[in-house]
């Protein structure tokens, strides 16, 4: 009877996931490597020199996109250092779908593989006047008395 219940549950499990509108907000993970990326800069063992000959095993630093389809709205988790990529990424993968910068972005902490893209939506790159981000007091006051990538977001 328990190996009954525990068949029916993953198959309703199973037809619920299949059954999901699209117009539900999903995630879509754009990097999954620490906060150097992988391979890491000066590494030299052999899975990192593997993966320098291998481009396939290449990872970009950890990043989220939360997708709103309903509102054609999207929101970025951290701003890597490999954003330039991870913005094309998500354009791909929606399909230009969306808007190519997102709503706002959220920074979960102050490491540099989490705030360093956004010197890239600056005059010297994106040329982007203002962007919104979404942080923690204590990384607001880390920005505020570094900033690393002058006043291009508030």
């Amino acid at each position: 009877m328990k190996h009954i219940i525990l068949i029916t549950l993953f198959f309703l499990h199973i037809f619920m996931a299949f059954s999901q509108p699209d117009s539900l907000p999903y995630v879509i993970v754009l990097g999954v490597a620490q906060d150097g990326g992988y391979p890491h800069i000066g590494c030299q063992r052999q899975c990192c020199k593997m993966s320098w000959e291998n481009e396939e095993m290449r990872r970009h630093v950890v990043s989220l996109a939360l997708v709103d389809p309903m509102e054609k709205k999207w929101w970025l988790f951290e701003a890597t250092p490999d954003i330039n990529e991870q913005l094309h990424l998500f354009s791909t993968l929606t399909k230009n779908a969306y808007s190519y910068l997102p709503q706002g972005i959220f920074i979960t902490h102050a490491h540099i593989g989490h705030y360093t893209g956004l010197m890239e939506l600056g005059r010297e790159a994106l040329g982007q006047k203002a962007c919104r981000y979404i942080h923690y007091l204590a990384w607001l006051l880390f920005w505020k008395i570094t900033a690393p990538g002058g006043n291009s977001c508030n």
